[in-house]
């Protein structure tokens, strides 16, 4: 029987506590301290979900979000409604905003106007659908459309910005789907022009050359990777078209990381001619300067050759490193987990070696890739696990995050929402036998399509281990492959291995199951485990080898920790499980955003 949703004014608190903001009735409106859409810090009470009618509104000019409960469980992934109501409603897929083109939209005047002292001809801009909004013509309107012709993002520029007096100089619609600039208008599956900016596609577009597209946000933001991937895919070959910088082209680098199996051109830095883009180039030189920079364009270098002069000269102990959310394990690492590392982790049988990667995960997942102090993006991580299913897995990690044994539906869904689309798994249920090389591509495929740069392998050593003679070279083997993956695509590898058997009370390097050969290929190697003699909430963690500066945590120095049974949580010997604050926590302030900005009004 279908269930047209009826409002319940529990609802509204349930997704109060969802949110985490604070609230205060008056009459029959409940008040958000912040709006849930715009999340203003300055004006505060603005937004508010009727008692009687589960109707809400933000009163804040630049947001005015409206809607009713099934808006609010669509737009923010709430999963408080009943699972009758959710499947009528469609809500268990995630939402994106798509917009309706004006039947015969034109390009005004002010667009074309700008788009022409750019060297942008009026046919292209019109075939391209650019605009200006309707009641502000110093903001340019870019409709990112499929290749259905759907319009699917927003996106807004400023023509006269001023750093000095504006905020942005660029912004999207909220709650878009992220693709490329461009798809509709492409021809063919050729070759694929790709550029930073939206302006510069046009330029490749306006030379005449089919097929050029440009990324939504920037030389950083690849969130459109996952959405664009199959269609990426099918091009013949891709040329990069970035910005140049400091001798470099920007995209190249991301991209080949992304499609390796892709033929990938990048334009010569001679053929910009100095010029910084494609727009500048063809301003500059015209559309003969764009048509010879994509024609000339070469293969990026596969010889595995590279000039010294052309390497970055780091220091590995100043690389920016992700924490492993135990302050002593820290130091011993000299800050945690760097891009390029094999982490292997062993430990009795039964003792808790999973236990601990799950924790792991949990403190990777609350930290950000930074740059010059920044936040660039959110870690992502996949995972294979050869012992416990993806369900298992995953209630380990949501009783870790929640922090107890008695997990609350709403503390799950909130859980769901903040790491989703960061966390992904081997998905193992209509397969029989994994095989090695079907987990590295999987792997691969994790890495490239949807930006995983942490990945975790719970443990392949069971699937090799066939009673073959030949085991500890298969496993040696392996471990030389996931090796040669991190440092091929600077993620990294934590690899979980099983001891030898019988009993081994005293742990070196050969207490792995296989030969030496596995943890030669490891950066680090720990040893979790429960010693004798030693309390039920107590576990020590052991660190034999440290390929970056040599510095152990063995025999007496072993690092202490402490476990909790009811969360499965684990720190330090000295410290609280309650100091753990994961990001999903009502209390906790997200850390980072995709960088959509409201506006206050459709733009056409």
């Amino acid at each position: 029987m279908r269930q047209y949703y009826q409002f319940n004014e529990q609802d509204a608190l349930d997704f109060a506590r969802y949110t985490g903001y604070s609230i205060k009735q008056v009459g029959n409106e409940l008040f958000f301290k912040t709006c849930p859409y715009c999340r203003s810090s300055k004006d505060r009470d603005k937004f508010s979900i009727n008692l009687k009618t589960g109707q809400f509104q933000c009163k804040r000019a630049s947001c005015g979000a409206k809607g009713n409960m099934i808006t609010l469980a669509k737009d923010f992934n709430w999963d408080g409604l009943s699972t009758e109501v959710r499947s009528y409603y469609n809500l268990d897929r995630k939402q994106f905003r798509t917009f309706a083109l004006p039947k015969g939209l034109t390009s005004r005047n002010e667009a074309v106007e700008y788009l022409q002292s750019r060297g942008i001809s009026k046919e292209i801009t019109e075939r391209y659908k650019i605009t200006v909004k309707k009641d502000t013509n110093n903001i340019l309107v870019f409709p990112f459309l499929d290749t259905t012709d759907s319009c699917i993002t927003i996106k807004y520029r400023k023509t006269d910005f001023d750093k000095t007096k504006d905020k942005n100089k660029e912004w999207f619609e909220p709650n878009c789907k992220p693709i490329l600039f461009g798809m509709a208008q492409c021809a063919d599956n050729g070759t694929l022009v790709i550029t930073e900016g939206q302006i510069d596609s046009l330029s490749v577009a306006e030379a005449g050359i089919p097929n050029a597209v440009s990324v939504p946000n920037g030389a950083k933001g690849f969130s459109w990777v996952p959405h664009c991937w199959d269609w990426v895919s099918e091009f013949k070959e891709i040329i990069v078209f970035g910005d140049c910088e400091n001798g470099k082209v920007t995209l190249a680098e991301e991209l080949k990381a992304r499609f390796t199996k892709k033929n990938i051109k990048v334009v010569r830095i001679r053929d910009y001619q100095g010029c910084k883009d494609a727009n500048e180039l063809l301003r500059a030189h015209g559309k003969d300067a764009i048509i010879n920079a994509v024609n000339n364009a070469e293969q990026i270098s596969s010889d595995l050759i590279i000039g010294l002069e052309n390497c970055k000269s780091e220091d590995p102990e100043k690389t920016p490193a992700v924490s492993t959310g135990i302050y002593e394990l820290d130091k011993v690492m000299s800050g945690g987990y760097r891009p390029g590392e094999l982490i292997i982790v062993t430990g009795k049988r039964g003792q808790g070696k999973s236990t601990f990667v799950s924790q792991e995960i949990c403190n990777i997942l609350n930290h950000h890739i930074t740059e010059d102090g920044k936040t660039v993006y959110p870690n992502k991580v996949f995972i294979y696990s050869g012992e416990m299913t993806n369900s298992t897995v995953k209630r380990w990690i949501d009783r870790q995050l929640i922090g107890g044994k008695d997990l609350q539906e709403w503390e799950i869904n909130r859980v769901n929402a903040w790491y989703a689309g960061r966390i992904y798994a081997f998905d193992n249920t209509n397969i029989g036998t994994i095989e090695e090389v079907e987990v590295l591509e999987v792997a691969e495929t994790a890495i490239e399509k949807y930006g995983c740069n942490f990945i975790i392998i719970d443990n392949l050593m069971t699937a090799l281990d066939s009673g073959s003679a030949d085991l500890y070279k298969m496993q040696a083997a392996f471990a030389k492959k996931v090796a040669i993956m991190a440092r091929k695509y600077e993620v990294t590898i934590i690899l979980i291995s099983h001891p030898r058997k019988g009993n081994v009370d005293d742990f070196d390097n050969d207490f792995i199951s296989g030969s030496g050969d596995i943890t030669n290929n490891a950066n680090y190697v720990f040893c979790y485990q429960q010693l004798k003699d030693m309390p039920a909430d107590q576990r020590t963690l052991i660190v034999s080898k440290n390929r970056l500066t040599g510095k152990l945590a063995v025999g007496p120095k072993a690092l202490k920790l402490k476990y909790s049974e009811d969360s499965k949580r684990i720190v330090d010997i000295n410290s609280e499980f309650s100091d753990i604050h994961y990001g999903w926590r009502p209390d906790a302030e997200p850390e980072w955003d995709q960088g959509f900005l409201p506006t206050d009004d459709a733009p056409f």
